[in-house]
């Protein structure tokens, strides 16, 4: 029979995930599918789950059972970490390539005495660089850290070999873990746990229509779509604080470089609305919401009209829109 069990990051989080197991389930793999579900494998090694008295490891023996874990139990990620003397100095394993190259970086100009290595997509890094870079992913809310010239990603074991101190290595571990447990939610309907995949709130239950019952629910406040109209970022109810997250996004999202100029990262359709994220390409785009399809310029919000191009099509953009301000309803 299978019971619902919670899990937690932290000890004061809000929120938990929910996952679905069965008494008979070994503690081993109940700990190899907590860090699958929360994307922590890379630190399986070092993680423990706690329920009351008892730590749960990969070396546990048992099953769920054997430790009075019931429906609705709460569980605790813990991370070990090792006492002593704390070392936090840059240490590059022997098996990173070093590199002639400029860093991509580029930190001071015509630097020859910092020591450079190359990245798994073979771009040439310094290492007070690389961690420089990290830590604007990681505040900037990124779930994955990508190279900035060729947009390949990067495994977390492969940055930590290229010179991240203990302190830099932790920040890194716990970002990531941090933003992308921001990316799921439990479909109110069903209770299965989703992820959150692009910029949109207007969220289909892929598992509900799977039962030929769809549900379709808005991220933000978490109740049932009502807007039966084309909007795909109001869902409708009166108390949804939709209108203020997307505000923050849109005030605080990272900057970009677009055709040269920069830009934020985030913006939202000048006719309909609809919140877009630029990923790559020059800054011609078509709104995704297929009611309405209006192609602008990512830079200076400028829209076709009448079947013709935008004014700057042709042209390079001398300056960008400031961030925008969501229009009132």
């Amino acid at each position: 029979m299978e019971f619902s069990v919670f899990v937690k990051l932290t000890a004061r989080q809000t929120e938990a995930v929910t996952m679905h197991v069965a008494a008979t389930t070994t503690a081993t793999k109940f700990h190899q599918d907590v860090c699958m579900r929360l994307n922590i494998t890379d630190q399986k090694e070092r993680t423990s789950l706690l329920f009351g008295s008892h730590s749960l490891t990969s070396r546990t023996s048992g099953i769920l059972d054997d430790f009075d874990i019931i429906s609705g139990s709460n569980i605790t990620v813990c991370i070990e970490v090792s006492g002593g003397s704390y070392n936090d100095e840059r240490y590059i394993h022997p098996s990173v390539k070093k590199s002639q190259g400029k860093c991509i970086f580029l930190l001071v100009e015509n630097d020859t005495e910092s020591i450079r290595v190359e990245m798994p997509c073979g771009h040439p890094v310094t290492p007070v660089g690389l961690a420089g870079y990290v830590d604007d992913q990681i505040k900037s809310g990124e779930t994955k850290i990508k190279c900035p010239s060729c947009q390949m990603e990067w495994k977390v074991s492969e940055i930590i070999k290229r010179g991240l101190t203990q302190s830099e290595r932790e920040a890194l571990e716990q970002g990531l873990t941090k933003n992308n447990y921001t990316t799921y939610r439990e479909c109110p309907k069903c209770g299965i746990t989703i992820k959150k995949t692009d910029t949109g709130v207007k969220m289909d239950c892929s598992f509900c229509k799977s039962k030929g019952t769809s549900f379709i629910f808005c991220w933000s406040c978490k109740k049932e779509w009502k807007n039966k109209g084309s909007s795909y970022d109001n869902c409708g109810n009166d108390s949804c604080g939709l209108d203020k997250e997307l505000q923050k996004s849109l005030d605080t999202c990272q900057m970009k470089t677009v055709d040269k100029i920069s830009v934020p990262k985030i913006r939202v359709c000048p006719k309909c609305s609809k919140v877009i994220e630029h990923r790559d390409g020059c800054r011609r785009v078509v709104c995704p919401n297929k009611d309405c399809s209006t192609e602008f310029c990512f830079i200076c919000l400028k829209v076709s009209d009448k079947g013709k191009r935008f004014p700057c099509y042709d042209k390079p953009c001398k300056s960008a829109a400031s961030r925008q301000t969501l229009p009132k309803k």
